[in-house]
């Protein structure tokens, strides 16, 4: 079955992985071997590590979001549910140093868009806010900023959303990273180590780079062809090195 998430775990030495054969597991990189697998009933479609402790992990399916610990993976610690369906779960991030949680899902009625991203309390599992996004777009994936005053959410407006990471957690609307297109695809983005450039792909292809203080696209990289730009990773030490991979299968470096 497709995997649909991969992270490094804290220790640097296994992964933590979501897949759509129903499971998650942190795998030993060395062996080979999974260390811990937590069993779901539905597709796991996102996952996320906790940002503090080494031992949590967080992972999303259909209107349904678990927090487990992989010292007892037979069951998850807490469960993390709304009223109302919120959809397949894109994308968590872990806020506030462990302490918040927030997801986004694909699921967006034509006059609303108040479950598009929510923002959990990780120790009651209560939510904080639905309102955090009121435009009526999806989003794909999320990104807690370098100084962890902001995150940042892909959406299918085209534009990379900042908000602020702390309650109410506002939009930005004076500033956006915008001019890449996602024409339906689960396009990817990343931060420069330093938190000063946002790097986008594209369903048109290539990766646009944006100034983070002022939002402008200052670079555009193009491919030789116009293959959709999935995601894109940079390199977490050496600065000026970038890996990007594509919908026909191509992973590139850049430099």
């Amino acid at each position: 079955k497709a995997v649909r998430h991969v992270e490094w775990c804290h220790s640097g030495r296994a992964v933590f992985s979501c897949s759509f054969d129903r499971t998650a597991q942190i795998t030993d990189v060395e062996s080979g071997k999974s260390k811990a697998k937590f069993d779901h009933i539905g597709y796991v479609t996102a996952g996320s590590t906790h940002s503090s402790n080494p031992n949590l992990f967080a992972t999303g399916t259909d209107n349904m979001i678990f927090l487990w610990d992989s010292r007892t993976p037979q069951a998850p610690t807490k469960h993390f549910a709304y009223k109302e369906a919120f959809g397949q779960v894109q994308d968590i991030t872990f806020i506030a140093d462990g302490r918040e949680l927030v997801s986004c899902g694909d699921l967006v009625a034509r006059d609303s868009a108040d479950r598009s991203i929510m923002v959990w309390d990780v120790r009651s599992g209560a939510i904080l806010s639905n309102q955090v996004f009121q435009e009526r777009y999806t989003c794909t994936r999320l990104k807690l900023h370098k100084d962890k005053s902001h995150f940042l959410a892909q959406t299918h407006g085209g534009y990379v959303a900042l908000f602020s990471a702390s309650a109410p957690y506002k939009m930005e609307k004076s500033k956006r990273f915008g001019g890449h297109k996602l024409l339906g695809y689960h396009i990817g983005f990343d931060m420069s180590p330093d938190g000063k450039l946002v790097y986008s792909g594209s369903a048109e292809g290539g990766v646009h780079v944006y100034d983070y203080r002022t939002g402008k696209c200052i670079r555009k990289l193009t491919t030789s062809c116009d293959d959709v730009v999935m995601d894109v990773a940079c390199h977490p030490i050496l600065p000026s090195v970038l890996a990007t991979c594509t919908w026909g299968g191509t992973v590139k470096l850049w430099q």
